[in-house]
């Protein structure tokens, strides 16, 4: 349906170099695959603009992936896309996401982690159906500076990890929805008492902070069964805070049926970025167990470096219930190569 192309286009007005003209292809690919699977995907087209006017004859879109990109906007036509139900924008340049957001009304799913948002309007919790929002890894001091009330929000799972709050937002505690939080690796001192009002919240991540106390009322008004407070000052006795036996009770029946959350977890902000266990594989020669010309199991050594940071990164969370979370085969061995040091 775009025959002689969108990617042609982007090459004669100076949006794209000649010399991407395969980026181009792609984008008319996905331009003509989206009339029969309702998904474009136009990842790592190096696009500066997003072409969504070419998308407005594509009026049964329903998965929109512009990760890994340029755009330094998004263009209110987002709003025509009326059946649309995953946006994902990460890995751009975003500086605020557009009102028109709202008219979105059959969005579950908003990624806009890894931009520059310094600012998220009312908007963008509008559509009736969004679960999933994450605007991770940004420059949010803030959610809104109007503060409309989020009664009717339905988000369910909120994402505000690595960005530069505070405090904790006032709008998040007006979530009814809300059953998963994570605001981890941010500037947070203080959880307030207010977050009792989060009576559906399950999973909170507050790891890399500068909090001293942990409030009973999380334990004892929420239904939190899983949280991660490690690197804050104050949870090295939280044990002793009240309510914690009705959170251990729920974090035990909950152990067998945990799923992985956070999908990702956040970097120290002390020490920079540091691997993950796969990238850590990726780049260590010597992780994990291989196998020898006979076809026997050896064990590789680790770089005495990179043992103090998963020795680190990878320790036992302060609830002894969590324990589970190290990596049992990954612990042994580095307990075996400090015993052999």
């Amino acid at each position: 349906p775009f025959h002689g192309g969108w990617g042609n286009d982007l090459v004669k007005r100076g949006r794209m170099g000649s010399s991407q003209s395969t980026h181009g292809q792609k984008v008319r690919q996905a331009l003509d695959q989206s009339y029969v699977t309702h998904a474009a995907n136009l990842r790592h087209c190096l696009l500066h603009i997003a072409p969504l006017d070419a998308f407005e004859a594509a009026l049964e879109l329903e998965v929109l992936d512009f990760n890994h990109n340029f755009l330094k906007e998004l263009p209110p036509l987002v709003g025509n896309l009326e059946l649309l139900t995953t946006l994902n924008l990460a890995h751009n340049l975003l500086q605020k996401l557009p009102d028109e957001v709202a008219l979105c009304t059959n969005l579950t799913t908003l990624d806009a982690s890894h931009n520059l948002l310094n600012e998220l309007t009312d908007a963008v919790f509008k559509p009736p159906k969004l679960q999933m929002l994450d605007v991770s890894h940004n420059m949010l001091t803030e959610l809104s500076s109007v503060r409309e009330s989020y009664a009717n929000c339905s988000v369910t799972e909120f994402f505000l990890n690595n960005n530069n709050l505070g405090t904790v937002p006032c709008n998040v505690v007006e979530m009814p929805a809300l059953t998963a939080l994570s605001l981890a690796a941010n500037h947070l001192a203080v959880i307030p008492e207010s977050m009792r009002k989060l009576t559906t919240l399950q999973k909170l991540d507050i790891r890399h902070n500068d909090i001293e106390e942990i409030p009973p009322c999380l334990f004892l008004e929420t239904a939190l069964h899983t949280m991660y407070a490690q690197f804050n000052p104050g949870t090295d006795d939280i044990e002793r805070t009240t309510g914690y036996a009705e959170f251990r009770v729920r974090r035990i029946n909950q152990v067998k049926s945990r799923g992985t959350w956070p999908p990702e977890a956040p970097p120290s902000k002390s020490r920079g970025w540091q691997p993950s266990l796969p990238q850590a594989q990726a780049i260590t020669a010597g992780v994990g167990d291989h196998r020898d010309s006979q076809g026997k199991r050896r064990p590789q050594q680790l770089q005495p470096t990179l043992i103090r940071q998963l020795s680190h990164d990878f320790s036992p969370i302060v609830y002894d219930d969590f324990v589970e979370h190290t990596p049992k085969p990954r612990q042994k061995q580095l307990d075996r190569i400090r015993l052999e040091q």
